[in-house]
C-alpha cells in the first residue's frame, strides 16, 4: 500500500453508522518540549493522558497498557463533526 493510506472504501467496512458526538472542548492544546531532546525545541499538541479522558479511542498504549502515543488521523473525522455542527447552527 501506499504510506499514510487507509483501506477507506465501503468494501472493506460493516456495521457502518453515524459517529458518537466527541466534545472538543474538552482537549487541552499544550505547549511542551521533549524531555529527551537537548535544544528544548517547542512543540504544540496534547498529552494522551488528557485525551485519553475525553477520547481514548485516538490513543495508542504502550506494552504496560500505558498512554503512549495519538492517532491524530482518527482526530480528523471528530474536528469535521464539529464543522458540520457549527456550519448547521451559523446557517441554519
Amino acid at each position: 500500500g501506499e504510506l499514510g493510506l487507509a483501506g477507506s472504501s465501503i468494501r472493506f467496512k460493516e456495521n457502518i453508522d453515524d459517529m458518537k458526538y466527541y466534545d472538543i472542548s474538552k482537549l487541552q492544546p499544550r505547549s511542551f518540549t521533549y524531555k529527551d531532546d537537548n535544544k528544548q525545541i517547542p512543540q504544540i499538541g496534547f498529552v494522551a493522558e488528557e485525551v485519553e479522558a475525553v477520547m481514548p479511542e485516538i490513543v495508542g498504549y504502550d506494552d504496560e497498557n500505558k498512554p503512549y502515543a495519538l492517532n491524530l488521523m482518527k482526530l480528523i473525522p471528530i474536528l469535521v463533526q464539529q464543522i458540520q455542527i457549527l456550519n448547521q447552527k451559523v446557517f441554519g
